[in-house]
């Protein structure tokens, strides 16, 4: 949440000099979390069709989507709304994200983690092939939502 589109948000946010430019920030946001559609089926608006390193590979057909920061862009959304400034569709796609989220998680509790990303094919059987949590990372799985 460093850079880019969801960085000049939270610049926004903080300085709080320009809640329409803010506004207008987090509705684009919003448009980026609306489906899309790649053969016929319904993927989350932060699907990458790329494998995870930015090209296409065999590993990951058809793409893959993270449980790390790319459907968090969307926390500085949160705090914007706390403090009054939302956009079109601001409160249901915080809850589309959050139930995006949860869906994915395994087990409860203390003992509960989140892969750090999924492929199509786990998309497709909602199932993850992970056994286990990832190696530690400030932006993917566990501890970039905890981060988050």
């Amino acid at each position: 949440m460093i850079s880019g589109l969801t960085g000049l948000g939270v610049v926004l946010l903080h300085r709080n000099t320009q809640p329409e430019l803010l506004r207008d920030v987090l509705a684009y946001l919003v448009r980026l979390t609306e489906p899309i559609t790649a053969d016929g089926e319904q993927l989350p608006g932060w699907w990458s069709g790329d494998g995870p390193f930015g090209c296409v590979s065999s590993e990951w057909p058809g793409g893959h989507a993270t449980l790390g920061i790319a459907p968090r862009h969307h926390w500085p959304a949160r705090t914007a709304g706390r403090r009054g400034i939302t956009a079109p569709r601001h409160t249901k796609t915080i809850s589309c994200l959050l139930d995006w989220l949860d869906n994915w998680r395994v087990g409860t509790g203390r003992s509960a983690w989140w892969t750090g990303m999924i492929s199509r094919a786990e998309h497709h059987t909602n199932a993850t092939r992970a056994s286990g949590p990832q190696r530690p990372s400030w932006c993917y799985g566990t501890p970039g939502l905890a981060r988050a």
